[in-house]
């Protein structure tokens, strides 16, 4: 009998551990001065939204996930819920609070059952965040460097051929294929063009991080039809299912000699690193579409993305000098050097990857490097509570932007893609993008 009252309990137990979440909330949510104080709150619910009353977690606090502002916090829920406590930022940046597992009395650590993506275990909050800025600066040469990988790349192939299994209604879509001039690799992807004729604008892009892409979707549309040009990172074939992708994507990272993934492998080597050759071959397919597709309009191109896509699409408009109008969602490879002013950098996080061996040759993908010479449109929008791409990072690289822009802001929101920013989006491309 005991050990069905035991098991009982455990199975009891595991369902207040999957339901626990946990509101951590700023006394207002505005931009806050350097050097004031905001008063946090840090609420633990049921699933029923009450007030749990047993349990621990430890609450970090820290400069957008980067230095510790104070020791940690281990809270008793019994005795602090809510919690509240206190913190302040003597430079530009994002307070952020956060937690990752949560124990109940008598049971083991678990996850909390928040949604990691629009509603996290975290809070970040901005102080003068108009006012950060990047790490480090560019290279001297880093004008130089791109321009040389855009001259040698002029000589990269491009076959365009039917994609005859990917279906895109009201489209005609093809199979992109870019070879490397030094013929030591390649990227697929897929262009759309509409079946209507007529002259279109051309919206640009690559995926998020993972496996990448099996059709021609990308991550924001005008809502007009527009040419589309939706290209892989990866250097192996574009399979024909999802999962077909995500199992050539895993061997993939597995070849690399240095055991790392395809984002941090030879990221030391500013010749050798993947974003290098991918971004290049990238704008040759750009410039392909832009030479040989007649139902190009000769006018319009917006470079469109988020994460990985975000940080491309700000490398690309930079290399492409035809490129009119930019979307950056949450974008990943900004402010590489943050970590110099305490601060979290961007994904891949090349200098946790390899432990400072790469900082010089992260300042030439710096995707705030890259937002110092756009001169052009530009919207973003950055999650407050992001430990992907911190909001930091994102903030170091608009501040750098030279054009009109925009930010929106997702207060709650970690690594996300938020549907009334999606709908911003695509006023911002109808009016860039088809303007007479």
């Amino acid at each position: 009998m005991k050990k069905i009252y035991s098991t009982i309990l455990l199975l009891m137990l595991s369902v207040v551990l999957a339901a626990a979440t946990i509101e951590i909330r700023p006394v207002a949510d505005k931009i806050w001065k350097v050097g004031e104080t905001v008063d946090f709150t840090a609420t633990v619910l049921d699933e029923n939204g009450g007030k749990l009353t047993a349990g621990t977690y430890t609450l970090r606090v820290n400069n957008s996930g980067g230095k510790e502002l104070c020791k940690p916090y281990v809270v008793d829920v019994a005795k602090d819920n809510p919690f509240r406590f206190s913190a302040k930022l003597d430079t530009p940046g994002f307070i952020m609070a956060q937690t990752s597992t949560y124990t109940p009395a008598g049971g083991k650590p678990g996850k909390w059952a928040n949604n990691l993506a629009a509603n996290p275990p975290y809070c970040g909050v901005p102080v003068e965040p108009e006012k950060i800025r990047a790490g480090l600066p560019a290279p001297d040469d880093f004008d130089l460097f791109w321009q040389n990988g855009i001259e040698k790349f002029k000589k990269a192939q491009v076959t365009i051929t039917p994609a005859e299994n990917v279906i895109k209604k009201h489209y005609r879509v093809s199979k992109v294929h870019v070879e490397f001039p030094e013929k030591d690799g390649f990227i697929e992807g897929f262009l759309a063009v509409p079946e209507k004729s007529g002259k279109y604008p051309l919206v640009a892009g690559v995926p998020g991080a993972g496996p990448g892409a099996t059709n021609a979707i990308p991550a924001y549309t005008p809502g007009k039809p527009a040419v589309i040009l939706w290209m892989n990172v990866h250097k192996f074939p574009v399979a024909a299912t999802a999962a077909e992708q995500k199992e050539r994507y895993q061997k993939y990272n597995k070849t690399f000699a240095d055991k790392k993934v395809y984002s941090h492998s030879m990221a030391y080597d500013r010749e050798k690193y993947i974003f290098r050759n991918v971004w290049l071959a990238v704008n040759r397919a750009v410039e392909h579409v832009v030479e040989n597709i007649k139902e190009f309009d000769n006018r319009h191109i917006a470079f469109v993305g988020s994460s990985q896509g975000g940080g491309s699409a700000l490398a690309l408009s930079y290399l492409n000098k035809k490129v009119t109008c930019t979307v950056a969602n949450v974008p990943a490879l900004c402010d590489h050097s943050g970590w110099k002013l305490g601060r979290r950098p961007g994904w891949p996080r090349l200098h946790n990857a390899w432990r400072g061996k790469a900082d010089e040759s992260a300042r030439y993908f710096d995707g705030a490097n890259f937002a110092l010479r756009i001169k052009t449109p530009v919207m973003m929008a950055v999650g407050f509570a992001d430990l992907t791409c911190s909001p930091s990072s994102v903030y170091a690289a608009y501040n750098n932007l030279q054009g009109k822009k925009s930010m929106f802001h997702m207060l709650r929101a970690g690594h996300y893609g938020d549907k009334e920013f999606a709908g911003e989006v695509r006023k911002f491309l109808d009016k860039e993008l088809f303007a007479e």
